[in-house]
């Protein structure tokens, strides 16, 4: 189970358990000052047994603040978290913050999230965004929590751990579905990544056909970066089945299955009709451009820094926004022939 905050022992438990002074725990756990070897020995025992770990983002003086904001990514940051990143800290400048990037592994390595602890602690910053697929990951969540560290999840695919925000990915789905049926194609497969986002839009995606009565040609949500996302592809066109149009759960992943597309001499939109999510800026640029899903990443970005250095002073605020989006289409979904 999770720890959460309210959980964690308190320095005055480590006081009482080990019968020394606060003061002396403090020295003790900070390596500051004097301490007996007996009094170093009984806190560093109780604060084993309790579990106890300082919150390392409450030593700065009261209501002083590092004006730092952390942004955690994972080691395979798409070119909408570059996006995103670019907007954050554009927000940060405007509020007189600065921002500092670090990666964590998604696997929730324990060597590996005690690095990003150790790099994180002497900045002391005022919050962390957490940005996905990093934001559902419980060991990352419970590390942060373990710090103290304020922070916000972005695009999420599940509620809880505190502030959230994100996109409505299963309408964004279900509306670009509904797009490329709306030009009469019927046998439509879906490309994905195994991650929480891809997940939300795998859902809109089947949403759009079941009101429809059809069922999808194929599911694979195997493509993690693109050169698997341009195999699976390939796989995909080459089968018996193959569809004529193909939902994306990237912009990246579609671009690979234009490349999947250009490599079986197979054409855009005449023979196949391909649409992605995020409208990066290849999303413009490739041949044919590309529809996409465009979210508000300026207001997204701007809601989540304002969690972080404004946070809400009520019990009863919303923890969470949810963004809508817009369907850009482009050259790459025509009806099928």
């Amino acid at each position: 189970m999770r720890p959460k905050a309210a959980d964690r022992a308190t320095i005055k438990e480590v006081a009482a358990r080990a019968g020394v002074s606060l003061m002396t725990v403090s020295r003790v756990l900070s390596r500051t000052g004097y301490a007996s070897a007996q009094a170093r020995e009984r806190v560093e025992a109780a604060a084993a047994a309790l579990g106890y770990r300082p919150n390392v983002f409450a030593r700065a003086l009261p209501g002083a603040r590092s004006f730092l904001v952390a942004t955690l990514i994972d080691d395979t940051a798409s070119a909408a978290t570059a996006e995103l990143q670019r907007c954050m800290i554009q927000h940060c400048r405007q509020a007189g913050y600065h921002m500092v990037v670090d990666s964590a592994p998604i696997d929730g390595d324990e060597a590996g999230l005690r690095a990003i602890a150790a790099r994180l602690a002497p900045l002391r910053p005022d919050g962390v965004i957490v940005c996905p697929p990093l934001c559902d990951s419980p060991e990352v969540l419970a590390m942060l929590e373990q710090l103290g560290a304020p922070f916000v999840r972005f695009s999420p695919s599940r509620m809880g751990e505190g502030p959230r925000v994100g996109a409505d990915e299963i309408g964004a789905a279900r509306a670009i579905t509904e797009h490329i049926l709306a030009a009469g194609h019927r046998r439509v497969a879906f490309l994905g990544r195994e991650d929480g986002l891809s997940a939300l839009r795998l859902e809109g995606f089947h949403s759009a056909l079941d009101a429809k009565g059809l069922a999808p040609v194929a599911i694979d949500s195997t493509a993690n970066d693109f050169e698997t996302a341009r195999r699976r592809a390939q796989a995909l066109l080459e089968g018996a089945k193959r569809p004529t149009a193909v939902v994306a759960a990237t912009d990246e992943i579609a671009l690979a299955v234009l490349d999947a597309a250009r490599g079986l001499d197979l054409k855009v939109p005449e023979d196949l009709s391909v649409a992605g999510f995020g409208d990066s800026d290849a999303a413009a640029l490739s041949f044919p451009p590309l529809t996409s899903i465009r979210y508000s990443m300026t207001a997204m970005a701007a809601a989540t820094i304002g969690f972080l250095i404004n946070p809400p002073n009520s019990a009863h605020a919303p923890l969470g926004r949810t963004f809508g989006f817009e369907l850009v289409s482009r050259g790459t979904v025509a009806p099928p022939t």
